[in-house]
Protein backbone atom coordinates (compact mmCIF):
# COMPACT_ATOMS: atom_id res chain seq x y z
CA UNK A 1 0.00 0.00 0.00
CA UNK A 2 1.29 3.59 -1.00
CA UNK A 3 2.04 5.19 2.46
CA UNK A 4 0.87 9.20 0.87
CA UNK A 5 -1.84 9.75 -1.21
CA UNK A 6 0.08 11.96 -3.67
CA UNK A 7 2.22 9.13 -4.51
CA UNK A 8 -0.57 7.63 -6.37
CA UNK A 9 -1.95 10.51 -8.24
CA UNK A 10 2.03 11.62 -9.26
CA UNK A 11 2.65 8.78 -10.35
CA UNK A 12 -1.48 7.97 -12.34
CA UNK A 13 -0.76 11.57 -13.78
CA UNK A 14 2.75 10.41 -15.47
CA UNK A 15 1.59 7.16 -16.30
CA UNK A 16 -1.93 8.34 -18.59
CA UNK A 17 -0.93 10.24 -21.11
CA UNK A 18 -4.35 10.86 -22.70
CA UNK A 19 -6.33 10.65 -19.48
CA UNK A 20 -7.19 13.22 -16.70
CA UNK A 21 -6.16 13.50 -13.07
CA UNK A 22 -8.13 15.01 -10.61
CA UNK A 23 -7.77 16.00 -7.52
CA UNK A 24 -8.93 19.30 -6.46
CA UNK A 25 -11.52 19.54 -3.73
CA UNK A 26 -14.18 20.36 -5.83
CA UNK A 27 -14.36 17.26 -8.09
CA UNK A 28 -13.52 14.87 -5.27
CA UNK A 29 -16.71 16.43 -3.46
CA UNK A 30 -18.92 16.23 -6.08
CA UNK A 31 -17.85 11.82 -7.06
CA UNK A 32 -18.29 11.59 -3.00
CA UNK A 33 -21.86 11.24 -2.66
CA UNK A 34 -25.12 10.53 -5.05
CA UNK A 35 -28.61 11.63 -4.47
CA UNK A 36 -28.65 8.53 -2.60
CA UNK A 37 -28.85 7.40 1.21
CA UNK A 38 -25.46 5.66 0.77
CA UNK A 39 -22.69 7.32 2.81
CA UNK A 40 -20.49 9.96 1.42
CA UNK A 41 -17.12 9.11 0.83
CA UNK A 42 -14.28 11.01 -0.31
CA UNK A 43 -11.85 9.45 -3.02
CA UNK A 44 -8.28 10.29 -3.44
CA UNK A 45 -8.58 11.53 -7.16
CA UNK A 46 -10.74 11.17 -10.14
CA UNK A 47 -9.16 9.38 -13.26
CA UNK A 48 -11.26 9.80 -16.94
CA UNK A 49 -9.58 7.78 -19.07
CA UNK A 50 -10.70 8.14 -23.27
CA UNK A 51 -8.97 4.43 -24.04
CA UNK A 52 -9.27 1.26 -22.94
CA UNK A 53 -5.04 1.14 -22.48
CA UNK A 54 -5.51 3.69 -19.78
CA UNK A 55 -8.36 1.37 -18.06
CA UNK A 56 -5.80 -1.47 -17.92
CA UNK A 57 -2.70 0.84 -16.69
CA UNK A 58 -5.14 2.22 -13.62
CA UNK A 59 -6.40 -1.34 -12.46
CA UNK A 60 -2.50 -2.41 -12.97
CA UNK A 61 -0.98 0.19 -10.47
CA UNK A 62 -3.96 -0.04 -8.32
CA UNK A 63 -3.42 -3.54 -8.05
CA UNK A 64 0.21 -3.29 -7.81
CA UNK A 65 -0.39 -0.93 -4.48
CA UNK A 66 -3.47 -2.00 -2.69
CA UNK A 67 -5.49 1.40 -4.20
CA UNK A 68 -9.12 0.68 -3.96
CA UNK A 69 -11.01 1.57 -7.33
CA UNK A 70 -14.50 2.61 -7.76
CA UNK A 71 -15.55 2.56 -11.54
CA UNK A 72 -18.29 5.79 -12.36
CA UNK A 73 -20.20 6.13 -16.06
CA UNK A 74 -23.09 8.44 -15.16
CA UNK A 75 -23.47 8.22 -11.44
CA UNK A 76 -27.46 8.16 -12.24
CA UNK A 77 -28.06 4.92 -10.52
CA UNK A 78 -29.24 6.59 -7.26
CA UNK A 79 -28.65 3.45 -5.29
CA UNK A 80 -24.99 5.07 -4.39
CA UNK A 81 -23.11 2.54 -6.12
CA UNK A 82 -20.59 4.60 -7.98
CA UNK A 83 -19.85 6.96 -4.14
CA UNK A 84 -16.43 4.99 -2.80
CA UNK A 85 -16.92 3.20 0.26
CA UNK A 86 -13.21 4.00 1.27
CA UNK A 87 -10.41 6.92 -0.47
CA UNK A 88 -9.12 5.67 -3.57
CA UNK A 89 -9.38 6.05 -7.02
CA UNK A 90 -12.76 6.81 -9.46
CA UNK A 91 -12.43 5.59 -12.76
CA UNK A 92 -14.78 7.60 -14.24
CA UNK A 93 -15.72 5.87 -17.86
CA UNK A 94 -17.61 8.74 -19.26
CA UNK A 95 -14.72 9.48 -21.63
CA UNK A 96 -15.34 6.15 -23.64
CA UNK A 97 -18.42 6.98 -25.51
CA UNK A 98 -17.91 5.12 -28.64
CA UNK A 99 -20.58 3.26 -30.69
CA UNK A 100 -18.26 0.52 -32.06
CA UNK A 101 -20.92 -1.17 -33.73
CA UNK A 102 -24.80 -0.38 -34.91
CA UNK A 103 -25.71 -3.37 -36.98
CA UNK A 104 -28.99 -2.92 -38.65
CA UNK A 105 -29.70 -6.16 -39.85
CA UNK A 106 -29.06 -7.89 -36.51
CA UNK A 107 -30.58 -5.49 -34.42
CA UNK A 108 -27.37 -4.68 -32.44
CA UNK A 109 -24.95 -2.25 -30.67
CA UNK A 110 -21.85 -2.95 -29.70
CA UNK A 111 -20.87 0.34 -26.76
CA UNK A 112 -18.50 1.44 -24.37
CA UNK A 113 -19.65 2.49 -20.99
CA UNK A 114 -19.44 6.14 -21.30
CA UNK A 115 -22.52 5.80 -24.04
CA UNK A 116 -25.76 6.83 -22.52
CA UNK A 117 -29.63 5.75 -23.79
CA UNK A 118 -29.96 8.98 -25.64
CA UNK A 119 -26.62 8.80 -27.09
CA UNK A 120 -27.27 4.71 -28.41
CA UNK A 121 -31.36 6.42 -29.57
CA UNK A 122 -29.87 9.28 -31.93
CA UNK A 123 -27.79 7.16 -33.91
CA UNK A 124 -29.35 3.99 -33.83
CA UNK A 125 -32.80 5.83 -34.89
CA UNK A 126 -31.20 7.32 -38.04
CA UNK A 127 -31.60 3.19 -38.94
CA UNK A 128 -35.21 2.63 -37.91
CA UNK A 129 -34.00 1.31 -34.68
CA UNK A 130 -34.77 1.91 -30.53
CA UNK A 131 -32.97 0.84 -27.49
CA UNK A 132 -34.81 -1.07 -24.87
CA UNK A 133 -34.71 1.93 -21.84
CA UNK A 134 -35.53 1.61 -18.10
CA UNK A 135 -38.25 2.36 -16.04
CA UNK A 136 -36.55 4.13 -13.52
CA UNK A 137 -32.82 5.31 -15.08
CA UNK A 138 -32.93 8.30 -16.72
CA UNK A 139 -31.66 8.23 -20.71
CA UNK A 140 -28.58 10.03 -19.69
CA UNK A 141 -27.64 6.80 -17.85
CA UNK A 142 -25.05 4.58 -19.01
CA UNK A 143 -26.52 1.63 -21.40
CA UNK A 144 -23.80 -0.64 -20.11
CA UNK A 145 -24.06 -0.04 -16.44
CA UNK A 146 -28.05 -0.13 -16.42
CA UNK A 147 -28.06 -3.78 -18.35
CA UNK A 148 -25.13 -4.95 -16.08
CA UNK A 149 -28.02 -3.59 -13.11
CA UNK A 150 -30.19 -5.99 -14.35
CA UNK A 151 -32.53 -2.60 -14.35
CA UNK A 152 -36.14 -2.69 -15.49
CA UNK A 153 -37.01 -2.77 -18.86
CA UNK A 154 -40.57 -1.32 -20.08
CA UNK A 155 -40.17 -4.08 -22.64
CA UNK A 156 -39.98 -6.64 -20.57
CA UNK A 157 -43.19 -8.14 -21.06
CA UNK A 158 -42.61 -8.52 -24.47
CA UNK A 159 -38.94 -9.14 -25.38
CA UNK A 160 -38.29 -10.59 -21.24
CA UNK A 161 -35.16 -9.65 -19.90
CA UNK A 162 -32.33 -8.85 -22.24
CA UNK A 163 -28.79 -8.86 -21.36
CA UNK A 164 -25.49 -8.19 -22.36
CA UNK A 165 -23.68 -11.69 -22.84
CA UNK A 166 -20.93 -10.18 -25.67
CA UNK A 167 -18.38 -7.80 -23.66
CA UNK A 168 -15.07 -7.05 -22.82
CA UNK A 169 -14.04 -7.32 -19.14
CA UNK A 170 -10.68 -5.09 -18.04
CA UNK A 171 -10.10 -7.78 -14.72
CA UNK A 172 -8.47 -6.08 -11.48
CA UNK A 173 -5.05 -7.35 -12.40
CA UNK A 174 -5.46 -4.88 -16.04
CA UNK A 175 -5.70 -8.02 -18.01
CA UNK A 176 -8.48 -8.48 -20.78
CA UNK A 177 -11.23 -10.82 -20.97
CA UNK A 178 -13.85 -11.55 -23.34
CA UNK A 179 -17.21 -12.99 -23.19
CA UNK A 180 -19.86 -14.47 -25.48
CA UNK A 181 -19.06 -13.73 -29.17
CA UNK A 182 -16.28 -11.42 -28.48
CA UNK A 183 -14.71 -14.20 -27.48
CA UNK A 184 -14.19 -15.88 -30.52
CA UNK A 185 -11.91 -14.28 -32.50
CA UNK A 186 -13.23 -15.34 -36.07
CA UNK A 187 -16.21 -13.34 -35.20
CA UNK A 188 -16.05 -9.82 -36.69
CA UNK A 189 -19.87 -8.99 -36.12
CA UNK A 190 -22.51 -10.17 -33.03
CA UNK A 191 -24.72 -12.19 -35.74
CA UNK A 192 -25.64 -14.68 -33.22
CA UNK A 193 -27.79 -13.31 -30.47
CA UNK A 194 -26.98 -10.85 -27.34
CA UNK A 195 -27.75 -13.77 -25.25
CA UNK A 196 -25.97 -16.18 -23.92
CA UNK A 197 -24.76 -18.95 -26.54
CA UNK A 198 -23.31 -22.73 -25.75
CA UNK A 199 -20.43 -22.24 -27.73
CA UNK A 200 -18.99 -18.70 -26.66
CA UNK A 201 -19.58 -19.61 -22.80
CA UNK A 202 -21.34 -17.96 -20.05
CA UNK A 203 -18.58 -16.40 -17.93
CA UNK A 204 -20.49 -13.06 -18.53
CA UNK A 205 -23.52 -13.69 -16.06
CA UNK A 206 -20.67 -13.47 -13.06
CA UNK A 207 -20.56 -10.10 -14.00
CA UNK A 208 -23.90 -9.28 -13.68
CA UNK A 209 -25.32 -7.67 -10.65
CA UNK A 210 -21.78 -7.82 -9.52
CA UNK A 211 -21.52 -3.72 -8.55
CA UNK A 212 -18.49 -3.47 -10.63
CA UNK A 213 -16.43 -5.67 -7.99
CA UNK A 214 -15.07 -8.11 -10.42
CA UNK A 215 -13.69 -6.35 -13.05
CA UNK A 216 -14.73 -3.08 -15.27
CA UNK A 217 -17.17 -3.71 -17.95
CA UNK A 218 -15.50 -1.47 -21.34
CA UNK A 219 -17.42 -3.00 -24.25
CA UNK A 220 -21.28 -4.81 -24.46
CA UNK A 221 -23.00 -5.78 -27.04
CA UNK A 222 -27.08 -4.87 -26.49
CA UNK A 223 -30.11 -5.94 -28.89
CA UNK A 224 -31.54 -3.12 -30.56
CA UNK A 225 -35.87 -3.10 -31.34
CA UNK A 226 -37.45 -1.72 -34.63
CA UNK A 227 -38.87 2.06 -34.29
CA UNK A 228 -43.09 0.86 -35.05
CA UNK A 229 -45.30 2.95 -37.66
CA UNK A 230 -48.42 2.74 -34.88
CA UNK A 231 -48.05 3.13 -31.50
CA UNK A 232 -51.00 3.20 -29.27
CA UNK A 233 -51.60 3.44 -24.95
CA UNK A 234 -54.25 2.12 -23.40
CA UNK A 235 -55.13 2.83 -19.83
CA UNK A 236 -56.86 0.67 -17.42
CA UNK A 237 -58.08 1.60 -14.05
CA UNK A 238 -58.59 -0.63 -11.11
CA UNK A 239 -59.52 0.26 -7.10
CA UNK A 240 -58.12 -3.36 -5.80
CA UNK A 241 -55.01 -5.06 -6.83
CA UNK A 242 -56.66 -8.29 -6.64
CA UNK A 243 -58.47 -7.21 -10.04
CA UNK A 244 -55.09 -6.41 -11.33
CA UNK A 245 -53.38 -9.49 -10.64
CA UNK A 246 -56.41 -11.15 -12.81
CA UNK A 247 -56.17 -9.19 -15.57
CA UNK A 248 -52.34 -9.34 -16.09
CA UNK A 249 -52.95 -13.06 -16.01
CA UNK A 250 -54.91 -12.70 -19.22
CA UNK A 251 -52.74 -10.31 -20.66
CA UNK A 252 -49.60 -12.03 -20.45
CA UNK A 253 -50.55 -15.15 -21.82
CA UNK A 254 -51.84 -12.91 -24.92
CA UNK A 255 -48.05 -11.64 -25.34
CA UNK A 256 -49.47 -8.64 -27.35
CA UNK A 257 -48.36 -5.80 -25.20
CA UNK A 258 -45.12 -4.00 -25.94
CA UNK A 259 -44.81 -2.19 -22.65
CA UNK A 260 -47.02 -3.10 -19.75
CA UNK A 261 -46.52 -1.58 -16.05
CA UNK A 262 -49.02 -0.85 -13.13
CA UNK A 263 -48.96 2.03 -11.04
CA UNK A 264 -49.97 2.80 -7.96
CA UNK A 265 -51.90 6.48 -7.86
CA UNK A 266 -48.55 8.41 -6.38
CA UNK A 267 -46.42 6.68 -8.87
CA UNK A 268 -48.72 7.56 -11.64
CA UNK A 269 -48.68 11.14 -10.47
CA UNK A 270 -45.22 11.90 -10.81
CA UNK A 271 -44.92 10.74 -14.32
CA UNK A 272 -48.02 12.70 -15.20
CA UNK A 273 -47.56 15.82 -13.38
CA UNK A 274 -46.30 18.41 -15.76
CA UNK A 275 -44.78 21.00 -12.98
CA UNK A 276 -43.92 19.89 -9.03
CA UNK A 277 -46.71 22.12 -7.57
CA UNK A 278 -49.64 19.61 -9.82
CA UNK A 279 -48.71 16.57 -7.83
CA UNK A 280 -51.14 16.83 -5.12
CA UNK A 281 -53.75 17.84 -7.54
CA UNK A 282 -53.08 15.08 -10.58
CA UNK A 283 -53.08 12.24 -7.57
CA UNK A 284 -56.88 13.17 -6.41
CA UNK A 285 -57.44 11.92 -10.11
CA UNK A 286 -55.86 8.36 -10.44
CA UNK A 287 -57.03 5.61 -9.51
CA UNK A 288 -55.43 3.39 -6.57
CA UNK A 289 -54.32 1.51 -9.59
CA UNK A 290 -53.77 2.52 -13.44
CA UNK A 291 -52.57 -0.28 -15.53
CA UNK A 292 -50.75 1.41 -18.70
CA UNK A 293 -50.31 -0.76 -21.68
CA UNK A 294 -48.73 -0.10 -25.93
CA UNK A 295 -49.05 -1.70 -28.84
CA UNK A 296 -46.49 -1.41 -31.59
CA UNK A 297 -46.61 -2.60 -34.80
CA UNK A 298 -47.91 -1.82 -38.55
CA UNK A 299 -51.44 -0.85 -38.50
CA UNK A 300 -53.51 -3.83 -39.26
CA UNK A 301 -51.41 -5.95 -36.83
CA UNK A 302 -52.24 -3.08 -34.09
CA UNK A 303 -56.06 -2.85 -35.31
CA UNK A 304 -56.34 -6.59 -34.61
CA UNK A 305 -54.68 -6.75 -31.32
CA UNK A 306 -56.47 -3.57 -30.15
CA UNK A 307 -59.87 -5.61 -31.06
CA UNK A 308 -58.42 -8.73 -28.99
CA UNK A 309 -57.67 -6.13 -25.67
CA UNK A 310 -61.17 -4.84 -26.24
CA UNK A 311 -63.13 -8.83 -26.64
CA UNK A 312 -61.01 -9.10 -23.29
CA UNK A 313 -62.21 -6.31 -21.64
CA UNK A 314 -65.86 -7.26 -22.43
CA UNK A 315 -64.94 -10.48 -20.95
CA UNK A 316 -62.95 -9.48 -17.75
CA UNK A 317 -65.40 -6.20 -16.88
CA UNK A 318 -62.59 -3.76 -17.01
CA UNK A 319 -62.46 -0.81 -19.73
CA UNK A 320 -60.10 -0.01 -21.95
CA UNK A 321 -59.21 3.89 -22.48
CA UNK A 322 -57.13 5.95 -25.16
CA UNK A 323 -57.23 8.93 -23.15
CA UNK A 324 -56.21 9.53 -18.99
CA UNK A 325 -59.00 11.75 -17.45
CA UNK A 326 -57.69 14.99 -16.31
CA UNK A 327 -54.42 14.66 -17.94
CA UNK A 328 -53.51 16.61 -21.20
CA UNK A 329 -51.77 14.32 -24.07
CA UNK A 330 -51.86 11.19 -21.51
CA UNK A 331 -50.81 8.80 -24.73
CA UNK A 332 -48.26 10.83 -25.49
CA UNK A 333 -46.27 11.17 -22.34
CA UNK A 334 -46.13 7.85 -22.03
CA UNK A 335 -44.80 7.78 -25.22
CA UNK A 336 -41.93 10.10 -24.38
CA UNK A 337 -41.11 8.51 -21.06
CA UNK A 338 -40.42 5.21 -22.93
CA UNK A 339 -38.52 6.56 -25.56
CA UNK A 340 -36.52 8.85 -23.54
CA UNK A 341 -36.72 8.50 -19.92
CA UNK A 342 -36.62 11.08 -17.31
CA UNK A 343 -36.81 8.52 -14.33
CA UNK A 344 -35.59 9.00 -11.40
CA UNK A 345 -35.07 12.46 -11.95
CA UNK A 346 -38.46 13.55 -12.67
CA UNK A 347 -40.06 12.06 -9.85
CA UNK A 348 -37.35 13.37 -7.41
CA UNK A 349 -38.77 16.79 -8.02
CA UNK A 350 -41.59 16.52 -5.92
CA UNK A 351 -39.61 16.66 -2.50
CA UNK A 352 -35.89 17.13 -4.21
CA UNK A 353 -34.65 13.32 -3.78
CA UNK A 354 -36.04 10.07 -4.22
CA UNK A 355 -34.84 5.87 -3.03
CA UNK A 356 -35.91 3.01 -4.52
CA UNK A 357 -36.18 -0.33 -3.01
CA UNK A 358 -36.68 -3.06 -6.44
CA UNK A 359 -37.83 -6.55 -5.92
CA UNK A 360 -39.21 -9.45 -8.08
CA UNK A 361 -42.66 -10.85 -6.48
CA UNK A 362 -45.50 -13.27 -7.44
CA UNK A 363 -47.78 -11.14 -8.73
CA UNK A 364 -50.68 -12.23 -6.14
CA UNK A 365 -48.29 -11.60 -3.36
CA UNK A 366 -47.92 -7.41 -4.27
CA UNK A 367 -51.03 -6.50 -2.44
CA UNK A 368 -49.87 -7.94 0.62
CA UNK A 369 -46.35 -6.91 0.12
CA UNK A 370 -47.66 -3.04 -0.08
CA UNK A 371 -49.16 -3.59 3.10
CA UNK A 372 -46.02 -4.71 4.66
CA UNK A 373 -44.03 -1.54 3.42
CA UNK A 374 -47.44 0.59 4.35
CA UNK A 375 -46.88 -1.07 8.08
CA UNK A 376 -43.35 0.06 8.22
CA UNK A 377 -44.26 3.87 7.15
CA UNK A 378 -46.62 3.74 9.81
CA UNK A 379 -44.12 3.03 12.66
CA UNK A 380 -41.73 5.65 11.28
CA UNK A 381 -44.93 8.37 10.41
CA UNK A 382 -44.25 8.64 6.80
CA UNK A 383 -47.20 9.02 4.60
CA UNK A 384 -48.37 6.40 2.69
CA UNK A 385 -50.01 8.52 0.10
CA UNK A 386 -46.67 9.23 -0.87
CA UNK A 387 -45.32 5.72 -1.30
CA UNK A 388 -44.94 5.42 -5.09
CA UNK A 389 -45.57 1.29 -6.21
CA UNK A 390 -44.86 0.11 -9.58
CA UNK A 391 -44.79 -3.17 -11.28
CA UNK A 392 -43.69 -4.49 -14.60
CA UNK A 393 -44.40 -7.95 -15.33
CA UNK A 394 -41.90 -10.14 -16.39
CA UNK A 395 -43.39 -13.70 -16.87
CA UNK A 396 -46.94 -15.09 -16.08
CA UNK A 397 -47.09 -14.68 -12.73
CA UNK A 398 -44.03 -12.66 -11.73
CA UNK A 399 -43.52 -9.03 -11.57
CA UNK A 400 -40.47 -6.33 -11.20
CA UNK A 401 -41.48 -4.27 -8.16
CA UNK A 402 -40.10 -1.04 -7.24
CA UNK A 403 -41.64 1.06 -3.87
CA UNK A 404 -40.44 4.73 -3.81
CA UNK A 405 -39.89 7.26 -0.88
CA UNK A 406 -39.84 11.23 -1.48
CA UNK A 407 -37.60 13.28 0.86
CA UNK A 408 -36.41 16.42 1.27
CA UNK A 409 -32.16 16.99 1.39
CA UNK A 410 -32.79 18.29 4.89
CA UNK A 411 -34.60 15.07 5.85
CA UNK A 412 -32.94 13.06 8.58
CA UNK A 413 -31.46 10.67 6.76
CA UNK A 414 -30.35 8.20 9.34
CA UNK A 415 -34.02 7.97 10.00
CA UNK A 416 -35.06 7.21 6.62
CA UNK A 417 -31.94 4.66 6.15
CA UNK A 418 -33.54 2.46 9.12
CA UNK A 419 -37.02 3.08 7.31
CA UNK A 420 -35.62 1.61 3.72
CA UNK A 421 -33.76 -1.10 5.72
CA UNK A 422 -37.05 -2.21 7.80
CA UNK A 423 -39.21 -1.90 4.61
CA UNK A 424 -36.33 -4.70 3.18
CA UNK A 425 -36.09 -6.53 6.11
CA UNK A 426 -40.25 -6.67 5.84
CA UNK A 427 -40.63 -7.54 2.62
CA UNK A 428 -38.29 -10.42 2.27
CA UNK A 429 -40.36 -12.11 5.01
CA UNK A 430 -43.66 -11.58 3.16
CA UNK A 431 -42.50 -13.02 0.39
CA UNK A 432 -39.86 -10.56 -2.46
CA UNK A 433 -36.98 -11.44 -3.61
CA UNK A 434 -34.05 -9.40 -3.83
CA UNK A 435 -31.86 -9.47 -7.19
CA UNK A 436 -30.34 -6.12 -6.59
CA UNK A 437 -28.66 -6.42 -3.28
CA UNK A 438 -27.78 -2.97 -3.24
CA UNK A 439 -25.57 -1.15 -0.34
CA UNK A 440 -27.87 0.17 1.77
CA UNK A 441 -29.40 -3.75 2.69
CA UNK A 442 -26.53 -5.77 1.05
CA UNK A 443 -26.16 -7.15 4.59
CA UNK A 444 -29.80 -8.20 5.05
CA UNK A 445 -29.86 -10.19 1.49
CA UNK A 446 -27.19 -12.00 2.17
CA UNK A 447 -28.10 -13.38 5.74
CA UNK A 448 -31.02 -14.97 3.87
CA UNK A 449 -28.63 -16.67 1.42
CA UNK A 450 -25.36 -16.97 2.91
CA UNK A 451 -24.38 -20.34 0.75
CA UNK A 452 -24.63 -18.20 -2.16
CA UNK A 453 -23.01 -14.97 -0.76
CA UNK A 454 -19.57 -17.46 -0.20
CA UNK A 455 -19.84 -18.42 -3.70
CA UNK A 456 -19.56 -14.99 -4.99
CA UNK A 457 -17.16 -14.55 -2.35
CA UNK A 458 -14.39 -16.91 -3.56
CA UNK A 459 -14.57 -15.88 -6.89
CA UNK A 460 -14.04 -12.58 -5.95
CA UNK A 461 -10.58 -13.58 -4.06
CA UNK A 462 -9.86 -15.15 -7.33
CA UNK A 463 -10.08 -12.31 -9.56
CA UNK A 464 -9.48 -9.43 -7.54
CA UNK A 465 -6.96 -11.54 -4.23
CA UNK A 466 -6.63 -7.93 -3.33
CA UNK A 467 -9.52 -6.94 -3.47
CA UNK A 468 -9.22 -3.50 -5.31
CA UNK A 469 -12.21 -3.10 -6.90
CA UNK A 470 -15.18 -1.51 -5.72
CA UNK A 471 -14.56 -3.07 -2.15
CA UNK A 472 -17.57 -2.52 0.32
CA UNK A 473 -20.27 -2.99 -2.04
CA UNK A 474 -21.41 -6.65 -1.92
CA UNK A 475 -20.26 -6.56 1.55
CA UNK A 476 -16.82 -7.05 0.37
CA UNK A 477 -15.14 -5.14 2.66
CA UNK A 478 -11.37 -3.80 2.33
Amino acid sequence: MISEDSTIIKMLDARLESSEVFSDEETLSRYSQDASLYYSCKPLCVVRPSLIDDVKSVLEMCNRYKVPVTPFSTGLNNQGLSVPSEPGVVLDLSGLRNILVLDEDSWMATVQPGVTFDDLNEEASKRGLRPLTTYEWPSKASVISAYLDYQALFSWPRYSIDTMTTMTVVLPSGEILKTGVASIPVAKQPYTSAFGVPFAGLMDYLWFGSQGTLGIIVEGTVKLKPVRECNEVFFIEFNDFDDVHKMLREIMWQRSSKELMVLNAFEAALLFSERIEDVSDVLKLMPKYLVILTLRGPSREVEFEREDFEDLSRKMGFKLDSELKGVSNAPQKVLHEINRPQGWLRKARHRGRRVTIPFMALTRNIKALENAIFNVAERYKYSKAEIGVAAIPVGVGRSYCQVSFSFESKADLNKLRTMVRGAVKELMISGAFFDKPYPLWADIVYERCPAYFRVIRKFKRIVDPNNICNPGKLCFQG
